[in-house]
């Protein structure tokens, strides 16, 4: 797993954490997380799938989880 942090970026682009594992990045700023797969199948073709969500959102999933 590698982990890069950038959090001089601001006031010019928003402070950002990268996660990378494989085909996977995990992006984190202040307002939400991204995750983005890169896949390839070979002739079954490749691309990339994003999502994101809010950082409250996720910060209050983990808040209720705990809570279970």
């Amino acid at each position: 797993m590698k982990i890069e942090r950038n959090l001089e970026w601001e006031p010019n682009f928003d402070n950002q954490i990268d996660i990378e594992e494989g085909d996977f990045t995990i992006t984190l700023t202040k307002k939400e997380v991204e995750i983005e797969c890169n896949w390839d199948y070979g002739y079954g073709g490749r691309g990339t799938e994003r999502m994101s969500i809010s950082l409250e959102q996720l910060e209050n999933l983990i808040k209720e989880l705990k809570a279970s």
